[in-house]
C-alpha cells in the first residue's frame, strides 16, 4: 500500500513537468489511460476517452500551449486500493511562454492513478484555479466521479475479497493475502497473480453454471448506458476445510460516459454463518415437524411452482393417501405410537419417491406424493400398489396386530387438472372412492363416476 502511495506522488511529479513546463505530448499520451476522465481549468469542458485528450492537447492556441516554470510543489497521496491511488496537490507556477509573466500562478490538482501490469496510468484528473468559477465543471467532475465513488465504497470492506476485473482481458487482480484469509487455504509460492480460475474450481458443482452466469464479460460490456447494474449472487466454495463456506459475490461494473463497461468492481463476502441460518429458517417454514417432508402450505407452492415453469410440457401424476383407521391407532395406543407409525410410512414414502417427486403431509394422517414425469398410467398404478405393500409392512413393532394400510386415489396433469388444487380435490374423491371399495387399494380419478 505504502509502494503505490510513493510511486504515485513520483509519477504526479513527472506529469507535472512533462505537462507545464516541457509540453512533451507523445510523452503525457503515454501515461494516460485510454478512459481518462481529464478536467482542466485551461479547458472548456470535460475530455472523456484518451482521443478527445489528444485532440485539445494538439490545439495550436497560444493560451493553452502556455510553458510555465514550476517554482514550488506541495502533495499528499490516498491509498484507494493496492493498485490505485489519488494524489492531491497544489503548484507554484509563472508563465514563461508565449508572454512572459512574472506572476505565481497557484493551481490545485487531483491525479487518479493506476497501476497496469506494465506501468502506471492517469485515469482522472481535475486541475482548477483558486477563487475560480468552475460550479458547472465540479458538476460534471460529480457526475464523471460517480463510478469511482462506488469502487472506493467497495473498497471499504475490512473483511471481504476486493478484486478489480478486466473485462477486456478477463483478468482479475486481487490482494492474494485476503483471498488465502477469506478461503480458509494455505498461501502458496508460485501462484498466479489471478484467483479467478482456482476460484472456479472450489465452486460447488449445484452452483458452478450461476457463477458462470455472472462472471459473462460479454453481458456486462454489452450493457447500454445507464444500464450497467450491480449482481449479487450467493454460492458454495471450497477452501481449505472439508466443507462448503457459502459467500456472497457482487460485482459493480464500472462505466465510462460513452457508456462502455471494461471493468468491473467486485466483492466476495463469507456469509456462511448467517446463510445457514437463514436455510435453517426456510426448511423449518417448509417442514413438517415430525416427519420432515413439506407441510401443506410448502407442498402446494411446490407444486404450483412445477406446473408454472413446466407450462404446457407438464406430465405428472398426484397421488393422495389417507392411512386406514389411523383414529383407531392413536385411540387404542396412544398419540406417540401413533407418531411413530406416521414416521415410518413416511420413510418408506420417500424411499420409494426420490426428487424431483414432491412429498407433502396435508393433514394428520393424510399425504399427496406428486410424481414429476411419471412413465405411463401404469407405472404410477404399480407405484401405488408398491406403495400399498409397504404400508402394510409398517407397525412399530411393539403390537405386531397393529397393521397399518392405506387408501390411494390418483389424479394426472395435465388430463385431470394443471393446478394444485384441481388435482387434489380428484385426487381426494378418488382416494374415497378407494375406502368405499374396503380399503387398502388405489382409485384413479374418472369424470364419468362423478355424473
Amino acid at each position: 500500500m505504502k509502494e503505490i502511495a510513493s510511486d504515485a506522488m513520483a509519477f504526479a511529479s513527472e506529469f507535472n513537468k512533462n505537462y507545464f513546463e516541457a509540453r512533451e505530448i507523445p510523452s503525457l499520451l503515454n501515461k494516460l489511460d485510454p478512459e481518462i476522465i481529464w478536467i482542466d481549468a485551461g479547458q472548456a469542458g470535460v475530455c472523456s476517452g484518451l482521443a478527445a485528450v489528444r485532440r485539445n492537447l494538439e490545439l495550436k492556441e497560444p493560451e493553452f500551449n502556455a510553458h510555465f516554470l514550476i517554482l514550488e510543489q506541495r502533495q499528499e497521496a490516498s491509498v484507494v486500493s493496492e493498485g490505485m491511488a489519488l494524489v492531491s496537490g497544489e503548484l507554484e507556477m509563472r508563465r514563461v511562454t508565449p508572454i512572459p509573466n512574472h506572476t505565481v500562478i497557484r493551481v490545485h490538482y487531483t491525479y487518479g492513478i493506476r497501476r497496469t501490469r506494465a506501468d502506471l496510468r492517469l485515469t482522472h484528473m481535475h486541475i482548477s484555479l483558486p477563487n475560480e468559477q468552475l460550479v458547472v465543471l465540479e458538476q460534471e467532475t460529480q457526475k464523471n466521479l460517480e463510478n469511482e465513488a462506488r469502487f472506493r465504497f467497495a473498497l471499504e470492506a475490512s473483511n471481504d475479497m476486493v478484486f478489480e476485473w478486466d473485462l477486456n482481458s478477463n483478468k482479475i487482480s486481487a490482494d492474494r493475502e485476503r483471498f488465502h484469509t477469506l478461503f480458509q487455504i494455505i498461501q502458496e509460492d508460485g501462484q498466479a497473480e489471478d484467483p479467478l480460475p482456482e476460484i472456479m474450481k472450489m465452486i460447488h458443482p449445484e452452483d458452478i453454471t450461476s457463477v458462470q452466469n455472472l462472471f459473462r464479460p460479454d453481458a456486462l460490456k454489452r450493457a447500454e448506458y445507464g444500464q450497467a447494474q450491480t449482481m449479487t449472487l450467493d454460492f458454495r466454495i471450497k477452501g481449505g476445510r472439508s466443507h462448503y463456506l457459502w459467500v456472497r459475490g457482487t460485482l459493480i461494473p464500472i462505466q465510462d460516459r460513452a457508456g462502455l463497461v471494461s471493468r468491473a468492481i467486485g466483492i466476495i463476502k463469507n456469509v456462511d454463518k448467517n446463510k445457514r441460518l437463514a436455510l435453517e429458517m426456510q426448511r423449518k417454514s417448509q417442514q413438517d415437524a415430525m416427519t420432515g417432508i413439506y407441510n401443506r402450505g410448502y407442498t402446494e407452492f411446490a407444486v404450483n411452482q412445477y406446473f408454472f415453469e413446466a407450462g404446457k410440457s407438464a406430465n405428472a401424476a398426484l397421488m393422495m393417501i389417507d392411512v386406514d383407521d389411523f383414529k383407531q391407532v392413536n385411540d387404542t395406543y396412544g398419540h406417540l405410537y401413533g407418531d411413530n407409525v406416521l414416521r415410518e410410512i413416511t420413510k418408506k414414502m420417500t424411499d420409494l419417491f426420490k426428487s424431483p417427486n414432491i412429498l407433502g403431509r396435508i393433514g394428520g394422517d393424510e399425504f399427496v406424493v406428486f410424481v414429476v414425469n411419471p412413465l405411463s398410467m401404469e407405472w404410477i398404478e404399480d407405484k401405488a400398489w408398491i406403495l400399498i405393500e409397504k404400508f402394510a409392512e409398517a407397525f412399530a413393532g411393539q403390537h405386531p396386530k397393529i397393521k397399518t394400510s392405506c387408501s390411494v386415489g390418483i389424479a394426472f396433469a395435465p388430463l385431470h387438472g394443471s393446478d394444485f388444487q384441481s388435482l387434489m380435490e380428484k385426487a381426494d374423491t378418488a382416494m374415497y372412492q378407494a375406502k368405499h371399495h374396503g380399503k387398502n387399494c388405489y382409485c384413479i380419478w374418472e369424470a364419468s363416476k362423478q355424473a
